[in-house]
C-alpha cells in the first residue's frame, strides 16, 4: 500500500508541475481528478469539478459530439483534437485536446486528458514566418555577404556572395591566418588590433571599414564589416555573426567628392539627406540644405550659427559632445541620437560626419520609423521565447543518484528510448560530454530544495542526434518532506533555436541595407563635388 501511496504522490507532484490542464476521467466521463492548471483554465476548483461529467466543459474542450472515452482505446490509439474557445476577455484561444487511455486487466476503464493552450505558439510561427520572408528578400536585394565566426576555433563560414568580395574558392581555409592574408598589408595591423582589443577584449560589435586584397584579380576592394558577438555562461565571447558588404565604389566616390568643384553644391540642395556644414574651429552651422529645414522644422537662418548638438535631448548631450569632440580629432562622426523639432517632436537620427580642411561635415536622416520597428521586433522575439521557456512535455523523475525511476510517454516520443530501456540507468547517458557536469550541479541544487526552472540544454536521442530542449527540475519529496531525487519536464526547442538564430541574422543583415543602401552611395556620389568651391567661397580674402 504505501508502494501505490508513493506512486500516487508521484503522479500528482508530477501534474502539478506541468502548465497543461491534467483530468482523469472514469468510463462515464465523470471526472476524478484536475490539476490545478485545469482549475485556472476553467475557473473552477477541484471540489466544483471531480464528480462532473466532462461534457459540462463542453465550451472548453468543444469534442464536436465525439467522446474521447467511446474513442478506439482498446487498440492503444490516442484521441487528439484542436479547438478554439473566446475567453472571458474575449480572446481567441487555441487548445490542443490529447486523451489516452486508463486501463487494468479487465480493459479500458477511462482516460487521462491534457489540455494545452498553444495560441502564442500560433501567433508566434505565423509572425516568425511573416518576418523571416521579408529578411529574406531584403538580403536577396542588398546582396550582403555573411559570414559566422567560431571565436573559440579560430574558423569562420561565409556566404557564396561573401567568397565572391573575397574572390576565394572552396579550399581556401578559413581560419584567422586565411582573414590575415585577405586584409590589406596596411591595414592588417590595425585591423587584429580593433579585433582583438576592441571588439573581443572590450566586447563590442564589430563596426568597420577596412581595405581587402581580392585573391583572385589581386585588386585593393573597400568592405563594410558588422558583426554581433555571442558570449557563453561565463560571459566569454564564443562567436561573432554579421554581414560584409563591398563599399569601394563608395570609397571612390567619397574620394572624389573630396576633389570634386561643380556639383558640391547641387548635391548639397537636392540629398534627401540632412546635410550640415560645420566650423572646426568653433563648432558653429555655416551651412544646411533644404533636407535639414525639413528634417528640424526651422528655416536656414534659424539653423544658421547653432551648433549640432543645440537640439539632441539632454540625456544624450554628453555622449554627442565625446563623439564631436572625435570627429574634430580624427575626422569621423557616427552615432544615433535623439533630437527635439521646432514643434516639440522627438526624433531619432542616424548621423554620419568627416571633415576637409577647417570643416566639419554631418549628413543625418531620420531613422524614427525603423527604431521602432526595432523595438516590435525585439519583443516580438521576447514573447516568442517566453512561449518555449514555458512549456514541456517530457516528464523524467530521477533518485538521489541520478538513476531514471521514471519515464513518461512524453519522454519516449521525444527521445526515442521506451521506460523499460532507462529505468534504472543514470540520467547523464543523455547528455554530451560536455554538458554531464552541469547536470550534476543541477540535481545538486534541486536536491537541496531548490526548483531549477527553464534550463536550455542538449541532449542525444535514440538515433544519437543531438537536439536542443528546455528543461525545468524540481524536487521530489517523500512523506517528510525529504529531497529524495528529482522531477524533469522539458520539451524540444531544436527548431524553435534555429528559426531565432536565423531570424537575429537576417534581421541584422536587414538593418545594414537600410542604413547601407545603394541609393545612398548614389547620393553620395552627388554630395561634395562642389566642396572647393564652397571652401574657396568662406575663404577670407587676403589682405
Amino acid at each position: 500500500m504505501e508502494i501505490f501511496s508513493d506512486r500516487k504522490r508521484l503522479f500528482e507532484s508530477i501534474v502539478e508541475s506541468t502548465d497543461d490542464g491534467v483530468m482523469v476521467l472514469d468510463k462515464q466521463s465523470r471526472i476524478q481528478f484536475v490539476n490545478k492548471a485545469m482549475e485556472k483554465m476553467t475557473g473552477h476548483n477541484k471540489k466544483e469539478l471531480v464528480g462532473k461529467y466532462c461534457r459540462d466543459l463542453a465550451p472548453i474542450l468543444n469534442c464536436d459530439g465525439i467522446c474521447p472515452v467511446n474513442a478506439d482505446f482498446e487498440k492503444d490509439l490516442p484521441w487528439s483534437n484542436v479547438t478554439s474557445q473566446e475567453n472571458d476577455k474575449g480572446e481567441i484561444r487555441h487548445l490542443l485536446v490529447t486523451a489516452s487511455p486508463l486501463k487494468d486487466d479487465g480493459g479500458v476503464v477511462g482516460c487521462v486528458e491534457i489540455i494545452t493552450d498553444i495560441t502564442e505558439r500560433r501567433l508566434a510561427e505565423e509572425s516568425l514566418k511573416e518576418s523571416a520572408y521579408f529578411l529574406e528578400e531584403s538580403q536577396r536585394v542588398a546582396k550582403l555577404g555573411t559570414y559566422v565566426l567560431d571565436i573559440t576555433k579560430g574558423s569562420w563560414n561565409s556566404s557564396e556572395y561573401l567568397d565572391g568580395i573575397f574572390g576565394i574558392g572552396p579550399n581556401f581555409k578559413k581560419d584567422v591566418k586565411g582573414w590575415e592574408k585577405l586584409l590589406h598589408p596596411d591595414d592588417r595591423k590595425d585591423m587584429l588590433d580593433y579585433f582583438n582589443n576592441f571588439v573581443v577584449k572590450e566586447r563590442k560589435p564589430f563596426d568597420k571599414e577596412y581595405r581587402i586584397i581580392n585573391q583572385k584579380d589581386k585588386k585593393v576592394r573597400w568592405v563594410h564589416g558588422l558583426g554581433e558577438l555571442d558570449f557563453n555562461e561565463d560571459g566569454e565571447p564564443v562567436k561573432m555573426i554579421g554581414t560584409i558588404q563591398d563599399i569601394t565604389q563608395r570609397k571612390k566616390a567619397e574620394k572624389d567628392l573630396l576633389e570634386s568643384e561643380e556639383k558640391f553644391k547641387h548635391l548639397v540642395k537636392s540629398s534627401p539627406d540632412a546635410i550640415y556644414i560645420m566650423d572646426k574651429g568653433t563648432g558653429k552651422i555655416v551651412d544646411v540644405n533644404k533636407a535639414t529645414e525639413e528634417l528640424l522644422g526651422y528655416n536656414k537662418k534659424e539653423i544658421i550659427d547653432t551648433k549640432a548638438g543645440d537640439r539632441v535631448v539632454s540625456s544624450q548631450k554628453s555622449e554627442f559632445k565625446k563623439k564631436f569632440s572625435n570627429q574634430k580629432k580624427k575626422g569621423e562622426f557616427h552615432g544615433e541620437f535623439d533630437i527635439k523639432r521646432k514643434d516639440g517632436s522627438i526624433i531619432t537620427i542616424d548621423a554620419k560626419g568627416s571633415s576637409y580642411g577647417n570643416y566639419l561635415f554631418a549628413f543625418a536622416r531620420d531613422i524614427s520609423i525603423r527604431k521602432k520597428a526595432e523595438d516590435q521586433l525585439k519583443n516580438s522575439e521576447d514573447f516568442l521565447k517566453n512561449v518555449i521557456d514555458n512549456s514541456g512535455d517530457a516528464i523524467i523523475a530521477t533518485d538521489k543518484n541520478q538513476r531514471v525511476v521514471l519515464w513518461s510517454k512524453g519522454a519516449e516520443g521525444l527521445y526515442g528510448f521506451n521506460a523499460n530501456e532507462v529505468v534504472g540507468k543514470k540520467i547523464s547517458f543523455l547528455y554530451p560530454e560536455e554538458f554531464k557536469e552541469s547536470r550534476k550541479k543541477w540535481q545538486k541544487e534541486v536536491l537541496s530544495g531548490e526548483t531549477v526552472r527553464n534550463i536550455t540544454t542538449k541532449i542525444f536521442n535514440r538515433e544519437g542526434n543531438v537536439r536542443d530542449i528546455s528543461l525545468t527540475l524540481s524536487p521530489m519529496r517523500d512523506l517528510k518532506g525529504k529531497s529524495i531525487g528529482t522531477i524533469g519536464v522539458s520539451k524540444d526547442i531544436t527548431d524553435s533555436i534555429k528559426a531565432e538564430e536565423a531570424l537575429h541574422e537576417k534581421i541584422e543583415e536587414l538593418e545594414k541595407w537600410q542604413r547601407l543602401t545603394v541609393g545612398r552611395e548614389i547620393r553620395m556620389v552627388e554630395l561634395k563635388r562642389e566642396i572647393q568651391e564652397l571652401k574657396e567661397k568662406t575663404k577670407k580674402p587676403k589682405a
